[in-house]
C-alpha cells in the first residue's frame, strides 16, 4: 500500500501545484496535532 501511494506521490509532485502538496502537509500536521492532544474525535467525551 505504500508503494502504491509513493508512486502517486511521487508522479504528483513531478506534474503537480507544490502549493497544493504543502497545504495538504500543513493540514496532515494540524489535524495530528489534534490527535495527539484529544484522541479520536469519537472517543471523546
Amino acid at each position: 500500500m505504500l508503494d502504491a501511494g509513493k508512486i502517486t506521490v511521487d508522479a504528483f509532485l513531478d506534474k503537480g501545484d507544490p502549493a497544493v502538496l504543502e497545504q495538504f502537509q500543513a493540514l496532515q500536521a494540524t489535524y495530528q496535532a489534534e490527535f495527539e492532544r484529544e484522541g479520536y474525535p469519537w472517543a471523546r467525551k
